[in-house]
């Protein structure tokens, strides 16, 4: 029988808000943004009349709905073709992996708490000796993409950005095996499914630890995932060792007080966003006046 655990998540954190606020300025998002805008008020209006596209801040009402009829196998909705489709999808995925590269601390330290969990799991299983252990996280996409970042499993040299854009389905979830094996210690066998149905695609080799990338197949040995799971708790002040060794969990005071520290909002920050934006829109201001002047022109 396999028991399902909740992992205790913690309030919002602040700063994440920011970062959001930071995408809607990236170039790279604004300008697919901006050109997919058409499509985008087409579809707005079409499944939420209600909903305002100014700002590009609502992409995720329109995607996600389309998202799950096409998963379920309902097909898009009447008025929506699959290039509508490919469109949105294109300006979500871009959207949702800037909000996961754009600040690495925070990323860090919205999936902190999790991996503390994870680490906590392993050890307290390291303790019983058994045979097998099997830890199946199954959550929202964004916190599963979350999670990818955080690793650095979505490097790509290829890509301009030197990240996959591709997001993870709404269903998909990840998978941490952990076996002994008499002779040989523990290993994992570390998976990601982006698609429930789909082919697993093995995380070991992808997995960076303190000497490099790791590069193995699965199953990795143990200390390579706790390896993996330290570099990037390490950002949020918490250690392995406070885990493995103190007993420090999501709810200790220690940790808890890492994260809001990390997740506070300075005054500058606030006032940076703010000043991005008046210059954003001062300069969409400027532009529509000149293109307005250049046509009384004509």
């Amino acid at each position: 029988d396999i028991t399902w655990d909740p992992i205790k998540a913690y309030d919002a954190c602040p700063m994440w808000d920011v970062v959001k606020e930071q995408v809607t300025l990236d170039p790279t998002y604004h300008a697919q943004a901006v050109a997919g805008k058409a499509v985008l008020q087409d579809l707005v209006d079409l499944l939420n009349p209600e909903d305002d596209v100014e700002g590009m801040a609502d992409v995720s009402h329109v995607s996600d709905p389309l998202r799950c009829d096409v998963y379920h196998g309902f097909g898009l909705p009447t008025g929506v073709s699959p290039d509508d489709y490919d469109t949105v999808e294109g300006i979500h995925d871009t959207m949702k992996s800037l909000e996961s590269h754009l600040n690495p601390s925070i990323t860090a330290t919205v999936t902190m708490p999790l991996f503390v969990e994870w680490l906590g799991v392993i050890n307290d299983t390291l303790r019983q000796t058994p045979q097998a252990r099997l830890v199946h996280y199954s959550g929202h996409d964004t916190m599963v993409r979350l999670i990818r970042s955080a690793l650095g499993l979505d490097a790509d040299a290829d890509s301009d950005l030197g990240y996959s854009t591709v997001q993870p389905h709404y269903a998909a979830f990840i998978s941490l095996e952990l076996y002994h094996t008499p002779g040989v210690g523990y290993e994992v066998a570390f998976e990601y499914y982006r698609d429930p149905e789909g082919d697993a695609q093995d995380l070991c080799p992808l997995l960076s630890t303190s000497d490099g990338l790791w590069g193995g197949a699965s199953p990795c040995p143990l200390s390579v995932v706790v390896d993996a799971l330290g570099q990037s708790i390490s950002h949020t002040g918490v250690t392995v060792a406070d885990v493995m060794d103190n007993g420090y969990t999501a709810d200790s005071p220690e940790v808890r007080a890492l994260f809001d520290s990390m997740c506070e909002v300075h005054d500058s920050q606030s006032l940076w966003v703010w000043i991005s934006v008046g210059m954003l829109i001062v300069c969409a201001g400027a532009l529509t006046y000149y293109l307005i002047r250049r046509h009384q022109k004509k």
